[in-house]
């Protein structure tokens, strides 16, 4: 298949198809080609848990999972 970057979702270019480095390995996943990959974390939060709608929150839920310690970042 033959797609351009609009028709990808990738961009709003859709003069043409996009075109891979020659090196690119075959059967490689486009986003593994195109050095797209990252991990997605889906969480759902219930209604009785307000602190874990930010990030900081979700921090300290994975921290207490994983045994680690939760870096906060300083505030101005």
């Amino acid at each position: 298949m033959l797609c351009s970057a609009i028709e990808l979702g990738m961009g709003q270019d859709a003069s043409g198809i996009m075109i891979l480095s020659p090196d690119a390995p075959l059967g490689a996943s486009l986003g593994e080609a195109l050095g797209l990959t990252d991990t997605l974390l889906d969480i759902s939060v219930t209604p009785n848990r307000a602190d874990c709608l930010c990030v900081i929150g979700v921090a300290r839920e994975i921290a207490a999972l994983t045994g680690q310690k939760v870096k906060i970042p300083p505030f101005p």
